[in-house]
């Protein structure tokens, strides 16, 4: 897609097509096609970025800087111009690609190759300004989105319930309850003249290819919203529960807590196509059964191997939807709540990651594991919850503020005493003027009540607001307490419940 303005605002509508056979083949035969070029073109720019890599000259400016912006202005110049000597510009990229369609404008035209090479950039550019590593070839059947960078060619919405994408009609399956059908009527007819560009993704669902339409919008969506309260909020957000105040409410659960129902069965699949893939590649391991490096004869996969993985990636596809809905839901609630939202600055990439440190040793005093949050934050998705509830404030023309965590540590500090008493992950409650107090709902009421400046917190705002807060805290203990002993479920440890 063409550069967009990051004050605008975007919405998505996806729709899916009622596709027959032939349509769905020529579907799959573009995007091979488009996969083709996409791979084609990454490796000419591939080989350029590792020619450039090579040069003293690349490896020395590098070197020259020192993180202050303004000193490193005119070494990031003589960077910019080294790429552009090298031909990694995203203009570049276009050319390039030019060529490369002649091959495939039976299937592909300039529009929709323009967009492939856009995505080329994108790749490459992670190398360049967002810390990445590597970029990554498309492996067969893993390209599954094409799209077009304008609504005059390529592929194209005839405004009423088709698709034309070159000699090729798509109809547009329209949703039949009466909530969707009002969206789509506020939403789609309207605002044609709005519409940026339309993409075609494949999903493949319970083993089998579903195709849809995406069309973006340029402006924001009519939809029926939760209104917001009145108060301000605040989120102590972990690895896998949160704590929510607000001045009429607490809460304190747990995060994409249906997820985890899928896990039990999913790791059984995980052990059956362990045992399967061990079995049909005994080349492949040492006789202690650890993976032999080195080898690099191609895997030989069974059917029921084949099966397992469909059946695994299904489970996958439900999670993922699973979490979705459910952080969705909590985000409405939170609105609800009230109109200022706080919330710690978390870097859970970093706590995904395994530590430099064994967090844990052997008896005989050796390394036994060096794990963190990765499996938690990997199957409850934290941080998505923190977006999904920032794009929808966007609605109202709002932002969640992240407060300085360095500086407010709001697990450590008392506001009665005013001081800051380090305390171990184990410890789950706080105790103010020796009442116990559940130790992420204290933190969350006092990051609800931090100063304007976002680095302290307001004294006066948590006097005022304390035994409200303690009355609401009391209350939500005791109901959790009693809802373990009437269903006898088992909540997590760092619940402290």
């Amino acid at each position: 897609m063409s550069k967009k303005n990051k004050d605008e605002n975007y919405y998505i509508i996806e729709l899916p097509l009622a596709t027959e056979r032939y349509q769905e083949d020529i579907i799959n035969t573009r995007l091979e096609c488009g996969r083709k070029i996409y791979n084609a073109l990454l490796n000419v720019v591939l080989k350029r970025y590792n020619e450039m890599k090579k040069t003293k000259v690349y490896r020395n400016l590098y070197k020259d800087l020192t993180g202050d912006s303004t000193n490193d202005k005119v070494v990031w110049k003589q960077i910019e111009q080294m790429r552009k000597d090298y031909k990694l510009t995203e203009n570049d990229f276009k050319n390039d690609i030019q060529p490369m369609y002649k091959h495939f404008k039976k299937h592909l035209n300039s529009r929709i190759c323009q967009e492939i090479a856009i995505n080329v950039w994108k790749a490459i550019s992670s190398l360049f300004y967002k810390g990445g590593k590597s970029v990554h070839f498309k492996r067969f059947g893993t390209f599954n989105t094409l799209s077009t960078n304008s609504t005059d060619t390529g592929i194209l919405f005839n405004g009423i319930d088709t698709i034309n994408w070159t000699k090729l009609t798509l109809k547009i399956k329209f949703p039949t309850s009466p909530k969707s059908k009002a969206y789509i009527e506020q939403n789609l007819f309207p605002n044609l003249n709005r519409l940026k560009f339309c993409k075609i993704v494949r999903k493949e669902i319970r083993g089998k290819y579903k195709y849809y339409v995406q069309l973006l919008f340029q402006g924001e969506s009519v939809k029926s919203r939760y209104p917001l309260g009145s108060s301000r909020v605040g989120i102590d957000i972990g690895t896998s529960t949160i704590a929510i105040v607000s001045d009429n409410n607490v809460c304190l659960c747990e995060l994409a807590e249906n997820v985890l129902q899928l896990e039990k069965e999913k790791k059984q699949i995980q052990r059956k196509m362990d045992r399967s893939r061990r079995a049909n590649n005994p080349n492949k391991y040492n006789e202690n059964g650890t993976f032999r490096q080195g080898d690099k004869t191609p895997w030989n996969n069974s059917k029921h191997y084949q099966v397992l993985q469909k059946q695994y990636k299904e489970i996958c596809r439900k999670q993922v939807v699973m979490r979705r809905l459910q952080h969705g839901a909590l985000s409405n609630y939170m609105l609800s709540l009230g109109n200022e939202f706080y919330v710690e600055e978390m870097n859970f990439a970093g706590l995904a990651k395994r530590s430099k440190k064994p967090t844990e040793y052997k008896k005989d005093g050796k390394c036994k594991r060096k794990k963190r949050f990765g499996k938690s934050i990997g199957n409850r998705a934290p941080s998505l919850l923190l977006t999904l509830l920032n794009n929808k404030l966007k609605y109202f023309h709002k932002i969640l503020h992240k407060i300085n965590t360095q500086k407010c540590k709001a697990s450590q500090f008392n506001h009665i005493t005013q001081t800051y008493t380090k305390k171990s992950l184990s410890q789950r409650w706080n105790y103010i003027n020796n009442i116990p107090v559940q130790r992420d709902l204290y933190s969350a009421f006092l990051i609800s009540n931090v100063n304007e400046s976002l680095d302290g917190f307001n004294i006066d705002l948590c006097n005022s607001k304390y035994n409200n807060f303690l009355n609401l805290h009391n209350l939500k203990i005791q109901e959790l307490r009693q809802q373990k002993l009437l269903t006898n479920k088992k909540f997590l440890s760092c619940m402290g419940i």
